[in-house]
């Protein structure tokens, strides 16, 4: 067993310690008495003292950083803060209101980083990424209205875009009356829209050259063997003839020819806004 002289002489030590204010030192100086004596109860109760007081120096210290880090924003220094403060196990009250503190600043900063984002995405004309961004700033803050605002109006630049992005990538589809005059409402709402960056303005200009190429006449060749009459679903008889040129809407149409003794030939020809393409061969040549 230790002697009663080593016993008092490291209590001694640890007493002295704690008036200088090094408490972790004394409070090493008496587990080490404890584990000599763990029955000496001045000991135990001299430590559990110590260990409160360095907690509340812990305590307090941890939070003054915790406060100073939300402050700057700092959220990274300002969560391993919270997390020691947990660690101590006092003061529960005050870390609860810490931990709100932090939540908010946290939820904050995130929207302000999301606000952000969007902004950058709506200067860019990426409408479908800033509605994303919106409506991911709306799962955190629901009343946000500048998000509520801004979901609003890129829903409708983003089907916007949607829109002519699909009728610029399609022109065939343009060749059909009702599409075209489809595609020409569409173009006249886009040229109200405001503000338009560069890619509303290119894809506005593209798409009005593609509406007036589609409903702009070109001039096809029809050859034949002089003695086929042909007709022209929707346009007319033409007649029979060697060659001629006929100018017709870029579009699909259906060429009739008949001649006397043979059976009737259709066929469907695809007119395109290229006239140098638009050349087409019809005859009868099967006999009945």
């Amino acid at each position: 067993a230790a002697s009663i002289t080593t016993v008092a002489g490291l209590y001694q030590e640890a007493q002295a310690l704690e008036k200088t204010g090094n408490l972790t030192e004394a409070a090493a100086k008496l587990e080490d008495l404890l584990v000599l004596d763990k029955l000496y109860k001045p000991a135990a109760a001299a430590l559990e003292r110590i260990q409160a007081e360095i907690n509340t120096q812990s305590f307090q210290t941890e939070m003054n950083s915790l406060l100073k880090a939300i402050d700057n924003k700092d959220l990274a220094s300002a969560r391993r803060s919270l997390a020691s403060l947990k660690s101590l196990g006092i003061n529960q009250d005050q870390i609860d209101q810490a931990g709100k503190l932090l939540a908010e600043e946290e939820e904050l900063v995130f929207i302000s980083t999301h606000r952000q984002i969007a902004d950058g995405q709506r200067e860019a004309e990426q409408w479908q990424q800033a509605l994303t961004t919106y409506t991911t700033i709306l799962a955190v803050a629901p009343d946000a209205l500048f998000a509520v605002n801004g979901r609003t109006e890129t829903t409708k630049r983003s089907e916007l875009d949607s829109a002519l992005s699909d009728a610029i990538s399609s022109p065939h589809r343009l060749q059909d009356e009702k599409q075209r005059t489809a595609a020409a409402q569409l173009l006249a709402y886009a040229k109200q829209v405001n503000p338009a960056g560069p890619r509303l303005k290119s894809q506005i200009d593209t798409l009005e050259i593609l509406i007036t190429k589609a409903g702009t006449p070109v001039t096809i060749i029809l050859e034949s063997d002089n003695e086929t009459d042909i007709t022209i679903y929707h346009v007319g008889r033409i007649g029979a003839f060697f060659s001629k040129q006929i100018n017709l809407k870029p579009g699909s149409y259906t060429v009739v020819g008949s001649k006397i003794g043979y059976r009737d030939v259709r066929k469907t020809i695809e007119i395109g806004p290229d006239e140098s393409a638009n050349r087409f061969f019809i005859r009868c040549e099967e006999p009945i």
